[in-house]
């Protein structure tokens, strides 16, 4: 580098990242459990940090429950994933 801070010709610029900004792609994602119906199933909410786009797996019961958790961490639903303790008991079954 030139004394006088400038850089030199062919002289490449520092390519290290800047620790203070977070890079995408660093951020963990979103993951909350919200426990609800009879059987107490974990009903699980997945989002990406940046856009939080979600998935709701196994929603089960108690909507509302749900749907204040999305609302409080201002998640956006986009997929839904439901599977049934019934209906794997029932799969079982019919093997």
């Amino acid at each position: 580098m030139h004394p006088a801070g400038g850089r030199l010709p062919g002289e490449r610029k520092d390519t290290m990242p800047d620790t203070d900004k977070e890079e995408p792609g660093d951020a963990m994602p979103i993951i909350a459990c919200v426990t609800v119906g009879l059987f107490q199933e974990n009903c699980y909410l997945y989002a990406c940090p940046q856009t939080h786009h979600a998935v709701i797996i196994d929603p089960g019961d108690e909507a509302e429950r749900i749907l204040q958790r999305i609302q409080e961490l201002e998640l956006i639903p986009n997929i839904l994933l439901i599977r049934t303790v019934i209906s794997i008991i029932l799969e079982r079954l019919t093997r």
